[in-house]
């Protein structure tokens, strides 16, 4: 009873840190060409935020002529209300429930929808979990859940998937500047 033991009891550790999969994937997106298309795409994303606040400037008022100062309440609202699907719901709302917008086009529909469906694919991309294979020419990204364990299947992303989203995004942001004549970043 009284003899010393000669193995220490096991304890948890700290998992070691890679830059690798086990599979010899490269964590994060290693791929210059695709990594400068995201890097642009996320980078774009407030300039097209920006522009939205035109649209709901002109969903408050009813007036696209209105200018948007950099105090107006529109501005605040829209910075207040930091989930995007809040934001496209409240205009939704002005669109659909007040009497000054009764008449407007349907452009409006169609700009809400594409800043909706951009917004979904940006989140998916900028919430993905990331890999490049070994010799840097595939680049994939699943949709991470709540657990790790639970990713979707893996999708390969080019850079010209990046660049269409990039192209929608100013195909929207020049609509909206287009319809309340404002220049466009």
């Amino acid at each position: 009873m009284n003899t010393p033991k000669t193995r220490k009891p096991k304890r948890w550790l700290q998992p070691t840190i890679t830059k690798h999969h086990p599979d010899g994937r490269i964590f994060g997106i290693r791929n210059l060409e695709v990594a400068s298309e995201f890097g642009y795409f996320v980078s774009y994303w407030w300039h097209l935020e920006e522009q939205m606040l035109f649209v709901l400037e002109e969903l408050i008022t009813g007036d696209p002529t209105t200018a948007l100062l950099v105090d107006s309440a529109s501005r605040t609202i829209f910075r207040s209300v930091v989930s995007q699907d809040a934001r496209i719901k409240i205009m939704q709302n002005l669109l659909s429930s007040t009497k000054h917008n009764s008449l407007k086009p349907e452009t409006f529909e169609e700009i809400l929808e594409e800043f909706g469906s951009l917004n979904n694919i940006r989140n998916e991309m900028v919430h993905g979990v990331w890999h490049t294979t070994p010799d840097l020419k595939v680049v994939t990204r699943s949709k991470a859940g709540f657990l790790h364990e639970t990713l979707t299947p893996e999708k390969q992303v080019k850079s010209k998937e990046l660049t269409d989203l990039i192209r929608r995004m100013h195909d929207l942001n020049e609509k909206i500047a287009w319809r309340h004549g404002k220049p466009s970043p």
